[in-house]
């Protein structure tokens, strides 16, 4: 059985004979059978899903949808021998009694009728000619107007329309009265009803063009452009989430504002569908133009846990054949999928090599769940920052380093310092002068330099959560949430322990004029809490574990002296982990009014650590009284002060060698161990013990370190020894997962066997990875080193093996955005969710540092020399002890962050972009991603015009065809649709189907004619909408004459106006413009209305005015549409739809009657009425209210309707309880004092808005 396209639901057949018998008059007269109009129909119904195109899975080999195949002979016999019944197989199989012999078999349930018996003999007989199918018959050059008997035609469409009815008894009906052709045009051109000042203009204007007036004023505005907007939202698929269980929000709308654009400056149509299919392939394409090709990726899409991301991609893929198939060739595609298709002469391979063209995007299958990516490729909305200044930070730091006094200063360096080492690892260290504790003043006494406040842990009531403020300024600090004390065991003192995820902070009067603070603090890793905070500003803003961030901190504080424990430190110093002593002298007035909690942030946001005691002055103390202050804190809570500088010293070294529990101790920083389970064993490794990973357990640092952005430097080394072949393992990984964390963040796999690193925001389209090119020798000791420069390059991704840089291949090379985030903010191994693990691998000798160590160094730990080389010991000054080398060296970080942060902060949407290369496309058997078959190349559908010679074998290259004068297929069906938008059906009235199983077009030649005249007015919309509105067929009038109701009933012959429910959208954008509530904003994020609020999925809506913008800024979610739309026979937009079905049910009364937008739009109406008429004056209130709605005045007897319901309202609700309920809906706050008159009046006007007048196209 054919499978109806995804699109199409519940399709009714039409009643098509009566208009049959009119359609074949011309050839049953001469005796001439058409076999496009009579015979085809017939055999693709009943015939061709056993004898078929589709030839690999017949039951017979005999097909009749060719000559060449029905004259073949079988066994003997002939189906189909020209001008001969006798002999053709046809002719007896027909007609005969034989339940096994006749044709269709009766197991089909197709039985041919009496009259198509006939005309099949009629055809062999005449010869049995066959024709192409008429879509695929090349568009005529020029198509003749028919003259015609009509008698008062407005343009060639009236020919047309006239000559095939003059072969009916039927006529053309008079023209209909201007208010309701104003009405009907006004709502199909711009989706709204005509104001009462366009009515009376319009009636009041005597010329011969003033209906071409009204046209061209409607196509000249913005509504226009967004009624058509809203028609092409069910073609293109929009959804503003991406789709299936999880139906996350994504931000595509800017691309439905390119819409809304191009239909505003009427761009001709072929170019908006070029710019669509690939407008990122046009040459020095703008940013609009590549935008426009989100198009092709608003497909749904998938996040769910254990999916496959190859078969959801090649699921993505197939939306965009499909898509192109459906709105450009109204093909059924789909059905070509998995075989050659059944009806049309469209095969598995024309499928496939069409997909071709949409399957070469750096996309994956799945998009992250753990973070916000959005899945590549993608476009930057917005003005990309310039790197002209990381240039210039990038050169200065070459010549600081290159220059003479660094070369001196490195000589008196080296004299100064004393070698040391952890493990194989070499670093430097330098006493510091004056690290024993200086003599205190017994009896100093911070009062002495006047603070503006003094908070000391050991003065809080911990009952009352009142900390006293021993300033004498009276700022006692007040608790929120739960902090605690708790006691410091080296001082004996007490600390206040701020937990971050319970949001506890103390809150003090605003200090507007900070100058200097001292804090006695410690912070626990991974935090990114501030050191003092504001419910609105974030002067002190932390930069997670480091303390200055490069932009947001206020450049007061990242400016200013910092000291950490009477030591100079700078913003990429650490936060203390241990309880410490920090001052700041600020540069200019800074503000806070908190301890813990800044802004409204919540979770690691807010401070996770000790605070023992805070000094705040409202002056820049000198540096004699800074340092007065630090020595008596440091004095008083019994800080130990470092004794030596650390220059370059590992951040970690894992020697595996002494294992205690499931805890290694990190010998570069005892604070800082990494931990296992048991499943992972000790075993012997390279030097001594390593690891032996089960491939599903990890071993992990703690959180927060190793969690490197990518502007930062570092290194790391190891020796790893795989024991069993692997096509993929996760060695290491500062990342939570794979798919479902798109890669997000550092990590080294294995695949196929060869090491490969990368960086990674989302993957694949925005990574930066290298491979090596040597596969790792299994059972075998390998020493692996991996440097980063900081760079977003993959140049700046150096891997190392056995010591020497490894030969490698760049694989991606375009890192744009941060690599932090996501999950699991530390350094792992062997482990990640959802990945495949280091399965049976042994790692030994882990090194990680937060810098770039030499090739030298890495070969001592390679164990290819015992003494690291003098230009690496230079490196190593230069990186970490020259202070202006230092500077340099930090300012192009901040440089690179503040580009990167600029960046970051600009949206991102979905498009298009070719990788480099063609990516392989298969034949998939059966359409499963894992069943590859014949490889196949770029190509259209053989039965179509070839491809343009020259054009490039791309998606331009496709557009190119597509638009091509000549194609028979993209002017028809899209002239076809816009038909259907005006008249309520197609010329063909299956317009998602122009195949064998579609309906023929009642008007062949008016549709090629329209076609060509598309074309040849430069594919001008405005021109052919403005035929098409101008034409007398379409003002008819809608009323329907007896004879036409029995000959005609479809109105295929068009000899009346269609009447018609208005869709979804018109009726509640109508409604929300006559009760003035309407909010006309134009573009921008998708709106919420009131039924969200009750969908599958609900969400809150807006509030006013957004939640009375127009219906095409609806927020669309997938698995949650909007309930009123939804009833009103909106699609819902899954896939793309180019017809729209209308029901007729009661659930669509009841929302019109009683849902909170239309009720609140009925009052609004109400509200304004009472204001003009007031409570005496009900029948010009209902004459008004009747035009309002209708265009038109009441006639006496539906106003005598009216007034009786309105008397009976007024009636009903005098109890003032039935008139609150009725009245307390929505926003909208009515001025009327009179709730029952305001009620009695809204419940008039609800009824009118469902009057027909109201909601029907007439």
């Amino acid at each position: 059985m054919f499978l109806t396209p995804l699109p199409i639901q519940n399709l009714k057949p039409l009643n098509l004979f009566p208009v049959f018998s009119f359609l074949c008059l011309a050839f049953v007269a001469t005796g001439k059978v058409d076999f496009n109009r009579q015979i085809r129909p017939i055999l693709s119904d009943k015939c061709y899903k056993c004898h078929g195109p589709d030839a690999k899975n017949q039951k017979s080999d005999f097909r009749i949808d060719s000559f060449e195949e029905a004259i073949k002979e079988h066994n003997g016999f002939v189906g189909l021998t020209p001008g001969s019944l006798e002999n053709s197989e046809i002719h007896w199989r027909i007609y005969s009694d034989d339940a096994i012999d006749v044709m269709p078999p009766p197991e089909s349930k197709l039985p041919l009728t009496d009259e198509e018996k006939k005309l099949i003999d009629q055809w062999i007989k005449e010869g049995g000619k066959y024709e192409k199918h008429w879509s695929f018959q090349a568009l005529p050059k020029s198509v003749d107007v028919p003259e015609s008997k009509h008698p008062s035609p407005k343009n060639e469409i009236d020919h047309f329309i006239s000559r095939l009815l003059e072969k009916s008894p039927l006529h053309t009906s008079t023209e209909t009265d201007k208010i309701t052709w104003l009405r009907r045009v006004t709502y199909d051109l711009t989706g709204l009803p005509p104001s009462l000042h366009d009515v009376d203009a319009f009636l009041g204007d005597r010329s011969k063009d003033a209906h071409e007036k009204v046209v061209d004023r409607l196509l000249d505005t913005d509504e226009y452009a967004e009624r058509m907007t809203s028609e092409w939202m069910d073609v293109a698929r929009y959804s503003d989430t991406y789709g299936y269980q999880v139906d996350r929000n994504r931000n595509v709308w800017p691309w439905r504002d390119w819409v809304i654009r191009s239909f505003r400056k009427n761009q001709p149509y072929d170019r908006f569908v070029t710019e669509q299919i690939a407008g990122d392939l046009i040459p020095n394409a703008t940013r609009d133009q590549i935008l426009a090709t989100c198009f092709n990726r608003l497909h749904p899409q998938k996040v769910e846990g254990g999916s496959v991301s190859e078969e959801f991609r090649i699921e993505y893929v197939a939306d965009r054949v499909h898509t192109f198939g459906t709105a450009f060739l109204g093909l059924t595609m789909e059905c070509t999928r998995c075989h050659d298709h059944k009806y049309d002469p469209v095969t598995q391979k024309d499928y496939f090599s069409l997909s071709a063209y949409f399957n070469n995007i750096d996309e994956a299958g799945l998009y992250s769940f753990f973070t916000q990516s959005v899945p590549t490729p993608t476009l930057v909305m917005g003005d990309l920052p310039s790197d002209e200044k990381i240039k210039s930070a990038e050169q200065k730091l070459k010549d600081v380093r290159k220059s003479p006094k660094a070369k001196d200063a490195f000589g008196n360096w080296i004299q100064e310092v004393k070698l040391e080492s952890v493990g194989r690892a070499h670093y430097f260290s330098k006493p510091i002068r004056n690290a024993e504790p200086r003599e205190v003043e017994p009896d100093f006494n911070p009062l002495s330099m006047k603070p503006v406040l003094w908070l000391d842990a050991n003065e809080y009531n911990s009952t009352s959560g009142t900390w006293a403020d021993l300033s004498g300024k009276q700022n006692h600090a007040t608790r929120h949430a739960s902090p605690k004390l708790e006691t410091h065991k080296p001082s004996g003192l007490e600390v206040v322990r701020y937990h971050s995820k319970s949001n506890d902070y103390h809150e003090f009067e605003e200090i507007k004029d900070i100058r200097t603070v001292f804090w006695v603090l410690s912070k626990t890793s991974g935090n990114s809490g501030s050191l003092l905070c504001h419910p609105s500003a974030h002067h002190f803003y932390s930069n997670g574990d480091k303390f200055w961030h490069p932009q947001h901190t206020h450049q007061h504080i990242r400016k200013g002296s910092l000291r950490i424990n009477g030591m100079e430190a700078n913003a990429e110093s650490n936060y203390p982990n241990k309880l410490a002593v920090v001052s700041l002298r600020t540069t200019g007035d800074v503000i806070a009014s908190r301890i813990g909690r800044d802004r409204n942030h919540g979770g690691k946001y807010n401070w996770n650590g000790e605070i023992g005691e805070v000094l705040i002055f409202s002056s820049a103390l000198n540096d004699e009284q800074i340092k007065k202050v630090e020595n008596h804190l440091i004095e008083k809570w019994k800080v130990k002060r470092d004794t030596d500088i650390q220059y370059a010293k590992p951040m970690a070294y894992l020697s595996f060698d002494d294992r205690n529990g499931d805890r290694y101790p990190n010998s570069a920083n005892p604070t800082k161990d990494a931990s296992t389970n048991g499943n992972n064993k000790e075993v012997e490794g390279k030097f001594g013990k390593g690891i032996h990973f089960t491939g599903d357990d990890a071993l992990n640092f703690p959180s927060g370190f190793g969690d490197f952005n990518r502007h930062q430097n570092f290194s790391m080394a190891f020796w790893v020894k795989p024991t069993i072949e692997l096509d993929r393992a996760v060695v290491v990984r500062r990342s939570k997962a794979w798919t479902d964390a798109a890669s997000r963040g550092i990590e080294i796999l294995i695949e196929n066997g060869r090491l490969s690193p990368a960086l990674i925001h989302f993957w694949p389209g925005n990574a930066i990875r290298v491979r090596s090119k040597n596969t790792l020798p299994l059972n075998q000791w390998t020493h692996v080193g991996l440097t980063y420069d900081g760079s977003s390059r993959a140049a700046g991704l150096k891997l190392f093996e056995n010591g020497k840089l490894a030969s490698i291949e760049v694989i991606r090379d375009q890192l744009t955005r941060e690599i932090t985030g996501g999950g699991d903010p530390f350094i792992g191994f062997a482990q990640r969710m959802r990945d495949r693990g280091f399965k049976n691998g042994i790692l030994d000798e882990f090194y990680l540092f937060d810098r770039i160590i030499s090739g030298s160094e890495i070969e001592k730990l390679a164990g290819l020399r015992e003494k690291i080389d003098d230009s690496a010991v230079r490196d190593i000054f230069l990186y970490s002890a020259h202070k202006p080398s230092v500077s340099a060296r930090q300012a192009l970080y901040a440089e690179r962050k503040s580009l990167g942060d600029q960046r970051q902060r600009l949206s991102e949407i979905m498009v298009m972009k070719e990788i480099p290369g063609v990516r392989e496309t298969h034949i998939l058997e059966r359409g499963h991603y894992e069943n590859r078959g014949e490889v196949v190349q770029r190509a259209t559908p053989e039965v179509l015009t070839p491809f343009p010679n020259g054009a490039p074998r791309d998606r331009l290259g496709l557009a190119e065809w597509l638009t091509n004068a000549d194609h028979p297929l993209l002017a028809r069906v899209t002239v076809n649709r816009y038909w259907q938008m005006i008249f309520g059906r197609g010329l063909v009235s299956t317009s998602e189907d122009f195949g064998m199983q579609g309906k023929p077009p009642t008007h062949p030649e008016l549709l090629d004619w329209l076609a060509r005249d598309l074309i040849s007015s430069g594919w001008n919309l405005h021109h052919i909408l403005k035929k098409m509105v101008l034409s007398h067929t379409y003002r008819q009038e809608s009323r329907i004459i007896s004879l036409a109701q029995e000959k005609d009933p479809e109105n295929l012959l068009l000899s009346r106006s269609s009447a018609y429910r208005l869709p979804a959208e018109m009726i509640r954008d109508g409604l929300l413009s006559h009760s003035q509530l309407l909010h006309k904003k134009i573009g921008g994020p998708s709106s919420k209305p009131y039924d969200l609020n009750v969908s599958f999925k609900p969400i809150h809506p807006d509030g006013a005015p957004n939640v009375y913008r127009r219906s095409l800024y609806t927020f669309w979610k997938r698995t949650g549409p909007t309930p009123v739309m939804m009833a009103l026979d909106a699609s819902k937009r899954d896939v793309c739809t180019v017809r729209r079905e209308r029901t007729d049910s009661p659930s669509q009364s009841l929302i019109l009657l009683n849902g909170t937008q239309f009720v609140e739009a009925a009052r609004a109406l109400a509200d304004q009425l009472i204001a003009k008429h007031g409570e005496n004056n009900p029948m010009g209130l209902i004459n008004d209210a009747f035009r309002q709605l209708t265009s038109r005045y009441p006639s006496e007897k539906e106003a005598v309707i009216l007034l009786n319901l309105l008397r009976e309202q007024k009636e009903y609700f005098t109890d003032i309880k039935e008139a609150d309920k009725f009245l307390l809906v929505g926003y909208y706050k009515a001025n009327s004092n009179n709730p029952s008159n305001l009620a009695a009046v809204t419940s008039m006007i609800s009824t009118l808005m469902n009057f027909d007048g109201t909601l029907s196209k007439r």
